[in-house]
């Protein structure tokens, strides 16, 4: 069963990105913020739609891959491309067993001291942040926290001080917010504050499993964590796509 000339001219959006690991397969849509396991068909074709090749389709029902086509273009998973995004799976291997002896923090610890002016500008970096979750679509808001995220990807690395100032200014400033300050808007906020200084962060969004989880955070220019519990190792950075990051990352 050959793929027909329209189906051939879809190809996977450059906003998502697909993590293999050894029990499921998860895509991750960075427009949306939407995690989706795939199984079956879908998992078959959306496999074969990433790497180019339709002979995987042949063993489907023409009917199966017509449903499940109209499914991936409406969910724009699939789009109309000049040419193919240079994106793979990403092979996630699963987290060692440790039997009990691995601690998960069940609380955070508070904040480390920065300055003043840190503490101020990153109260104001977090309010930015909020604004930009609440206003505009719903559907949108992931997109636009990640373009926020990246708005200094142009500019000078900060150095391992200034990043951990920024963490810890949010950090600090997010405890006088009344609302949802979880990893997400706090790595944002603090990728936003560094860029105001004429300075980039090293923005990181991950992902862990056994159980599957998503995490996002600030790392220096040697990636590693900053201000971040030893078991933020356990998360392997996933996205967003290079080719997503210069479309600003919105819907």
């Amino acid at each position: 069963m050959a793929m027909n000339s329209r189906r051939s001219s879809l190809l996977p959006a450059a906003s998502l990105a697909t993590v293999r690991t050894p029990h499921v397969t998860v895509l991750v849509d960075y427009r949306t913020g939407e995690m989706v396991m795939l199984t079956g068909d879908a998992l078959t074709m959306w496999l074969a739609h990433l790497a180019g090749d339709s002979d995987p389709l042949r063993e489907l029902t023409p009917d199966n891959v017509t449903a499940v086509t109209r499914q991936f273009v409406e969910r724009r998973w699939l789009v109309d491309c000049a040419r193919r995004p240079a994106r793979t799976a990403r092979a996630v291997e699963a987290a060692a067993v440790s039997w009990g002896t691995q601690e998960i923090l069940a609380q955070l610890n508070p904040p480390g001291p920065s300055p003043w002016r840190w503490r101020l500008a990153g109260f104001a970096a977090v309010l930015v942040t909020l604004l930009a979750r609440q206003l505009g679509s719903r559907r949108g808001r992931f997109s636009r926290l990640v373009y926020l995220a990246l708005l200094g990807r142009w500019l000078p690395p900060a150095s391992t001080r200034q990043a951990r100032h920024a963490v810890r200014a949010v950090r600090w400033a997010a405890r006088f917010v009344p609302a949802r300050v979880a990893c997400l808007e706090e790595s944002v906020s603090a990728a936003l504050l560094l860029a105001v200084t004429g300075r980039r962060a090293g923005w990181c969004h991950g992902i862990a499993v056994d159980p599957i989880r998503l995490h996002a955070w600030i790392a220096d220019s040697a990636g590693h964590p900053i201000e971040e519990p030893t078991d933020t190792d356990r998360y392997t950075p996933i996205g967003p796509d290079p080719a997503d990051r210069r479309k600003g990352g919105r819907s």
